[in-house]
């Protein structure tokens, strides 16, 4: 279902997990992390709900393919 979808459903789902998560026990503050896609997924998050988060910490995210091509074995 990601394919084509991708930075859409997977954020949504993080976003519906969260709401979830709150229902049950409420938190004063809110922080992201993540690696890799994850990084990927966190910086979309902090874009796209900015207002949600206290911080957040970006480990190797991709989210710049021309430069990783320079830098990273994966292709």
């Amino acid at each position: 279902a990601l394919e084509g979808a991708i930075g859409v459903l997977d954020i949504e789902d993080v976003m519906d997990s969260l709401r979830q998560t709150l229902a049950l026990e409420n938190y004063n503050q809110k922080f992201l992390f993540g690696g890799s896609h994850g990084g990927f997924i966190a910086a979309l998050l902090s874009g796209k709900y900015p207002d949600e988060w206290a911080g957040c910490i970006l480990r190797n995210p991709v989210i710049d393919l021309c430069a990783m091509g320079i830098v990273s074995d994966i292709h």
